[in-house]
C-alpha cells in the first residue's frame, strides 16, 4: 500500500475491510506525525482524481473530469464570442479585445488536454502564436489586444480541440506514463534561419543554432549552403524556401552537437525548437510535404540513432527564439553570445554534414520520394 498525494493505492485484489483497516492505520499514523491529509472515510474507489485527470482503475485508462472539462469548453467558447473575460466570465467594455493573461490562460488549458493527447499537439502552436501580438510588457499590463476570429489556422486548431473535448477518449495508462511532460535533464537547443534577403527581411546572415546548457553556439553563411540547396531536385519549386532552410538549421544543429559534444550526446534528451510551426508538424509526424524535406527528416532519425538519444521537436515563438540567440546567430555575424564563443561553420565543416547526408541513406530514400512523386524529372539512370 502507497500513500501518494492524499491518494492511498493498493493492489486491487485485496479485501475492502483489508483495505479500510489500512486507511485506518495510515491516518493514524499520519495524525502522530503532524502531518495534514484528506483522506476520507468511504470505501475504496474504483477511480479518483489525480493530477486533473480522471484515473479509472476497472478501464486501466485516464479521461479530463468533468469539471475540467466544462472549464476549457467554456473558455474555448468565451474567446469565441470575445464578450466576456476568458477566466473570469465578466462582460467587456470593448468586444473582441484580450488581455494576455487570458490567452495564456486559454493556453494553458488546451496544454493540460494536450499533454496525454500526443494527436493534439501539433494544433497548440497557433494558440500560442496569439501571443505574438503582445510584447513582452504587455503580459503583465492592463494592455489590450485586438484579434480577429476570421482566421483559418486559429478556427481549424479550436475546432479539432473542441471536436476532442467531446469525445473525451479515454488514454491507457501506457501512454499516459509515455507522454506526460518531459524528462528534467532534458537538453533545450534553438535554432533558425533567416531565408533569402527581401525589403521586410534586410539581415539575412544564413543560420545559426545554441545550445546554452552546454555552452555551445554556430552560425553558417547562407551562402556556404545556398549552393547545395539550389542542386536539389526537390518536388517543390521554389528550391531555397524559408521552411527547407528552417528544417536544414535543425538537422544541422544536431550535427554540430553530434560532432562537438560526441559520447556526452549518447542516452539523453534533446527538446529541438522552431519557430515554424510547419517544421515542428512535419517532425513530429516523421514525415514531409516534399521529397528533399523528408529526407532532411530522415537524416534527424538517423542522427538520433547515432547519438542514442530521444529527440523532441517542439515550437517557440519569434520572440523566445530571438531571447534565446539562434534569430540574432542567423542574422549577423556575431563572436561570442553571452559568453558562449560562437563556431563559425567554413565550408570543409559543412562538407562534411553533405558527405554524413549522402553516407546515412537519406539520398537514396529522397531519390526513392521523387521518382513515385514525379519520374519524367528523370531518364531510368
Amino acid at each position: 500500500m502507497v500513500y501518494m498525494d492524499d491518494n492511498l493505492m493498493t493492489d486491487p485484489d485485496v479485501e475492502p475491510d483489508i483495505i479500510i483497516a489500512m486507511k485506518q492505520v495510515v491516518r493514524k499514523e499520519l495524525k502522530d506525525m503532524d502531518v495534514r491529509n484528506d483522506l476520507s472515510n468511504g470505501p475504496p474507489r474504483k477511480s479518483t482524481k489525480y493530477l486533473g485527470w480522471l484515473v479509472d482503475l476497472n478501464t486501466q485508462a485516464t479521461t479530463l473530469p468533468p469539471d475540467k472539462l466544462k472549464k476549457i469548453k467554456t473558455r474555448i467558447q468565451r474567446f469565441r464570442d470575445g464578450k466576456v473575460h476568458v477566466k473570469t466570465g465578466k462582460a467587456k467594455k470593448w468586444p473582441m479585445r484580450f488581455y494576455a493573461s487570458e490567452i495564456a490562460a486559454l493556453a494553458g488549458s488546451l496544454v493540460h488536454f494536450a499533454t496525454l493527447h500526443e494527436n493534439l499537439k501539433s494544433f497548440l502552436p497557433p494558440i500560442y502564436r496569439l501571443l505574438d501580438n503582445f510584447k513582452f510588457s504587455d503580459h503583465k499590463s492592463k494592455t489590450l489586444r485586438r484579434i480577429h476570429m476570421n482566421k483559418y489556422w486559429l478556427n481549424r486548431s479550436l475546432d479539432r480541440f473542441e471536436y476532442e473535448l467531446q469525445l473525451n477518449s479515454p488514454v491507457p495508462f501506457i501512454s499516459a506514463a509515455a507522454s506526460f511532460g518531459t524528462p528534467k535533464d532534458c537538453l533545450r537547443t534553438y535554432a533558425d534561419a533567416s531565408g533569402r534577403k527581401s525589403v521586410f527581411n534586410p539581415r539575412n546572415y544564413g543560420m545559426g543554432g545554441i545550445t546554452p546548457s552546454v555552452a555551445v553556439a554556430w552560425q553558417c553563411k547562407r551562402k556556404i549552403y545556398y549552393e547545395w540547396l539550389m542542386k536539389a531536385n526537390d518536388t517543390q519549386i521554389s528550391k531555397n524556401h524559408i521552411i527547407t532552410e528552417e528544417l536544414l538549421a535543425q538537422v544541422f544543429n544536431l550535427f554540430v552537437l553530434h560532432k562537438k559534444l560526441s559520447k556526452f550526446t549518447k542516452r539523453r534528451t534533446f527538446e529541438t525548437f522552431c519557430d515554424s510551426s510547419c517544421v515542428t508538424c512535419w517532425q513530429n509526424k516523421k514525415t514531409a510535404k516534399h521529397a528533399f524535406q523528408a529526407a532532411l527528416i530522415y537524416a534527424t532519425h538517423i542522427l538520433e540513432k547515432k547519438m542514442e538519444s530521444l529527440i523532441i521537436p517542439a515550437w517557440c515563438c519569434s520572440a523566445d527564439m530571438e531571447i534565446s540567440g539562434a534569430d540574432p546567430l542567423s542574422r549577423e555575424f556575431i563572436r561570442r553570445w553571452h559568453g558562449i564563443h560562437v563556431t563559425q561553420i567554413n565550408t570543409s565543416m559543412f562538407a562534411e554534414f553533405c558527405k554524413f547526408f549522402k553516407n546515412s541513406g537519406a539520398t537514396n530514400y529522397y531519390l526513392k520520394l521523387i521518382w513515385n512523386t514525379c519520374p519524367a524529372r528523370f531518364d531510368q539512370r
